[in-house]
């Protein structure tokens, strides 16, 4: 049989032992009112500060990072297309996004590299899908990380929502362990609701939008170096509530979070498949992700052409031995 679990130590796992051992404090009269009171306020405060700078920041990074960086390789793409077609509006179309692109193979000239400027050369040549064996990795890295949040935030839904019983008083929601610890053996509906709300469906929901938006953002970065800084930087959004919990939250609740326990999901877990294999799925499952959204659900360069990569074998190789000037 399995034995009750730990809660992740961050932002999350302080406010659910908080909302959970101080509703049940106050329930059966135990403590001082208000210190509890605001132990649970301020512990909810946390957690939502965390949800709304994260928000804060996707929203900044969407406008003045992503948004940018998006129109420049837009450009650099477009200009790129344009020369290597001949410089002629009659062998190119416009996207929807009104950049050039390639009419027909025929009228592609790798000679017409030449054509482009120095600087032009270098930021055609540092386009993201020029590279693909670059860029996919770095993808899979980055929707791992996601995968892995989301996987978390998955865990605590079924053993908090689905699988601890619903009560109708918090009375009965926790039982003491061994030492300093407390099982959550059940919780009510209003509770179950305030966990959904804050702890669960918004962390849900700016992980799904930070996948793709990090995506996004990495495949409009027109330099491999930045691409590399970039894939890092994305991480330290995910890492708030990890960073918060560690210099903000005092050391008294931080040990009632190591010592608040949870039901396991499944009381018993036989030696089988199943039990052995399935999470290896995630790893297909980010796979599946990453080549998706790189050769079809992509919109970075809608129409892409994937005919970087040849031309500037010769010039990325000049580049890296350091003859290209």
């Amino acid at each position: 049989d399995r034995e009750p679990e730990n809660l992740d130590e961050d932002v999350y796992g302080a406010g659910i032992t908080a909302l959970v051992r101080d509703s049940y404090s106050l329930i059966a009269g135990k403590g001082d009112l208000m210190l509890r009171v605001s132990r649970l306020a301020s512990s909810f405060l946390l957690m939502i500060f965390v949800v709304s700078l994260q928000i804060w920041v996707i929203s900044q990074m969407q406008t003045l990072v992503c948004g940018r960086a998006v129109a420049e390789i837009r450009k650099i793409y477009g200009r790129y297309e344009f020369i290597m077609y001949g410089a002629d509006l009659n062998h190119v179309y416009l996207t929807p996004n009104g950049f050039p692109r390639g009419l027909d193979q025929k009228y592609f000239d790798p000679a017409n590299f030449d054509n482009l400027t120095q600087d032009e050369q270098d930021l055609a040549c540092a386009i993201p899908f020029s590279q693909p064996k670059l860029l996919l990795p770095i993808l899979f890295i980055w929707t791992l990380t996601i995968v892995a949040d989301l996987r978390r935030c998955g865990d605590l839904f079924v053993r908090l929502i689905l699988s601890t019983p619903t009560i109708t008083s918090m009375q009965d929601a926790v039982v003491e362990g061994e030492g300093e610890s407390q099982v959550i053996v059940g919780l009510t509906k209003p509770v179950k609701a305030a966990l959904a709300a804050t702890c669960i469906i918004p962390r849900w929901v700016i992980d799904v939008y930070l996948l793709w938006l990090g995506c996004r953002w990495l495949a409009a970065t027109p330099s491999f170096s930045d691409l590399l800084l970039n894939s890092v930087a994305l991480e330290f959004i995910v890492l708030l509530k990890d960073a918060l919990y560690t210099g903000v939250v005092p050391d008294r609740n931080k040990r009632a979070t190591q010592n608040t326990l949870v039901q396991p999901w499944q009381k018993t877990e036989p030696a089988n498949y199943r039990v052995f294999l399935s999470s290896f799925l995630l790893m297909a499952v980010t796979c599946a992700w990453v080549l998706w959204y790189v050769y079809r659900f992509q919109m970075v360069l809608p129409d892409y052409k994937w005919d970087v990569a040849a031309t500037c074998q010769t010039y990325v190789a000049k580049v890296s031995s350091g003859k290209a000037r």
